[in-house]
């Protein structure tokens, strides 16, 4: 029973790991990392307002992607 008990304990950890990692870590890396590299490479205006994940059924959404164009009017 020993044995049962420490799989059980690995697999609650593993699935809080995701879980946190999937709602919280990894939109934040993701928008950082979008932004930054849309930045760099197409405008330095470019912003993101906010990126949401779910890892239980493997969806990404980013909300409020704002791109200027060189006159500085987005379009």
């Amino acid at each position: 029973m020993p044995k049962y008990k420490k799989q059980l304990k690995i697999a609650a950890i593993a699935f809080v790991a995701y879980t946190i990692t999937g709602f919280f870590i990894f939109p934040f890396a993701v928008r950082y990392f979008a932004e930054k590299s849309i930045r760099e490479q197409i405008s330095p205006e470019a912003s993101i307002a906010k990126v949401r994940a779910n890892p239980f059924t493997f969806q990404l959404q980013v909300e409020g992607f704002n791109l200027p164009g060189p006159d500085g009017i987005w379009g």
